[in-house]
């Protein structure tokens, strides 16, 4: 269970770290194009 709950906070870091500059270049791309 502990194991588990390591591999699922392991995943979640790493899917924050590709997901917010993701976000950050859609929000900027999402800026240019209303512009």
């Amino acid at each position: 269970m502990i194991a588990l709950l390591a591999a699922l906070s392991a995943s979640a870091a790493a899917g924050m770290r590709i997901a917010l500059p993701l976000l950050v270049i859609g929000l900027l791309h999402s800026d240019q194009l209303w512009s």
